[in-house]
C-alpha cells in the first residue's frame, strides 16, 4: 500500500464492492494462455547486445538533438538505464531459484472486447502501440535505442470465454493465475522476480483498440508524438492492489478519483513505466505514480 497523506478534514468512504462473478465463476489457480506477440522482441534469432558491448561501440556517438526541454535529465541516460535493467533481469531467478533468462521487456495485454469488427483491428492497434514505443526511443543514441527496440515485446491474450467484458478485478486475478502458470509467483503470491511485466498488465476494450488502430503518425519526432498523443491512454491494472473496507480521497490531486488498482497510461510512456516498476521493485509504485497522466504530462 502507498503511504500518501490524507487531505485535512477528509473522511474515509466505503469502497466499491468486488466483482461478484469471482465467487460464482472463480478464476482457476493456474492459467496457460497462449499469447499473440507483437514487437521486434518476438524474434528468437535476433542477435542481442549488452550495455557493456554497446558502451564501446563507435555507433554510440553524438546524441541527437533533444526535442523535449521538459526534463532536466538527458533521455539517453534513461534509455541506457532501461537497457541495463533488461540485461540484468536475465539473471534474476524464479521461485525455484532458476535464472529466468528473459531478455525482452514489455507487458501482457488482455483483450476484453470480442466483436468481429473490433478483433480485426487488434493487429493494427498493437503494431501502432509498438510503433509509438519505438519512435519514443528516437531521442536516444542509435546503439541504445535500437537495442531497447529490438527487445520490446507485447504479449496479447485473447480468450472470449474467459475475458469478454472482464472487470479489473477479474483481469487482476487472471493475471495472477497466468504468472503462477509461468512459475513467476512465489508461495506468498508475490511475483518473482519483480519486473515491470510481472507487476502490471494492460487491458484493451473496444475504445482503446479503436483508438490505437486509428493513430496517425507524422514525421519521426518525439516532441510531436508527445503533443499529438496527449490524452491517448491505455488501461493498466495493478497486480498488488488490495481492496480495503474504506478509501480516502486523493491528497495529491484535489477532486481526483481515488486509486482503485487501475490507471490510464499515456501511450508514449510505456518505456518509462517499465523502467520505474523494474527499478523500484515494490508493490506500491503504480499507486505512487497515480494518476499517470499527471505524472508524465
Amino acid at each position: 500500500m502507498s503511504t500518501r497523506g490524507r487531505p485535512p478534514g477528509s473522511a474515509p468512504r466505503p469502497t466499491t464492492p468486488p466483482d461478484p462473478t469471482l465467487t460464482t465463476r472463480p478464476v482457476p489457480r493456474y492459467r496457460n494462455f497462449r499469447p499473440i506477440c507483437f514487437g521486434q522482441g518476438t524474434a528468437s534469432d535476433l542477435p542481442l547486445r549488452s550495455v557493456v558491448e554497446l558502451d564501446g561501440l563507435l555507433e554510440a556517438g553524438p546524441a541527437p538533438a533533444l526535442s523535449r526541454e521538459k526534463f532536466s535529465y538527458r533521455p539517453i541516460d534513461r534509455v541506457r538505464e532501461l537497457l541495463e535493467l533488461v540485461c540484468d533481469q536475465e539473471l534474476t531467478t524464479n521461485p525455484d531459484e532458476v535464472p529466468c533468462g528473459i531478455s525482452t521487456w514489455g507487458f501482457w495485454v488482455f483483450v476484453t472486447e470480442y466483436s468481429s469488427s473490433v478483433l480485426e483491428k487488434v493487429p493494427e492497434a498493437m503494431e501502432n502501440l509498438v510503433k509509438v514505443t519505438e519512435r519514443n526511443l528516437l531521442d536516444s543514441l542509435p546503439a541504445y535505442g535500437g537495442e531497447v527496440a529490438r527487445r520490446f515485446k507485447l504479449n496479447v491474450v485473447q480468450d472470449k470465454e474467459v475475458l469478454e467484458g472482464a472487470s479489473d478485478d477479474r483481469i487482476r486475478e487472471e493475471f495472477k493465475s497466468l504468472l503462477r502458470g509461468l512459475n513467476f509467483m512465489n508461495e506468498e503470491d508475490c511475483p518473482t522476480p519483480m519486473l515491470g511485466w510481472t507487476m502490471v498488465c494492460f487491458v484493451l476494450d473496444e475504445m482503446a483498440i479503436t483508438m490505437l488502430a486509428n493513430l496517425e503518425f507524422g514525421e519521426e519526432d518525439t516532441m510531436r508524438d508527445y503533443k499529438a498523443f496527449k490524452g491517448k491512454n491505455v488501461k493498466v491494472v495493478d497486480l498488488f492492489w488490495v481492496r480495503q473496507p474504506t478509501e480516502w480521497p486523493d491528497s495529491v490531486v484535489p477532486n481526483a478519483r481515488p486509486y482503485r488498482g487501475a490507471d490510464e497510461c499515456p501511450i508514449v510512456f510505456l518505456r518509462y513505466l517499465y523502467r520505474r516498476l523494474t527499478k523500484e521493485t515494490w508493490g506500491g509504485t503504480l499507486e505512487d505514480l497515480f494518476p499517470l497522466q499527471n505524472t508524465f504530462y
